[in-house]
């Protein structure tokens, strides 16, 4: 949980941390690449959902709502 008091409305907000996090989906098919850049991403506090293939991305974007899609424009 996070603590969040703001001070104009002098209100006490209390925020799942889990639920705030942004949501990114990842579509890599290099595995160096998208462990790298899973790993830096998540020690941001970020969610990530990696994937190899253009075919289930497009299969997870549609089905989850992500706040931002990584997508290598040079997949097989």
């Amino acid at each position: 949980w996070c603590y969040l008091a703001t001070y104009t409305k002098l209100q006490v907000v209390f925020l799942d941390v889990e639920k705030t996090r942004m949501k990114i989906l990842l579509i890599e098919d290099d595995q160096s690449t998208s462990q790298f850049l899973s790993a830096t991403l998540s020690a941001q506090h970020y969610a990530v959902d990696a994937i190899a293939d253009g075919l289930s991305g497009l299969e997870l974007a549609a089905n989850w709502n992500y706040d931002l899609i990584l997508l290598d424009v040079m997949l097989p």
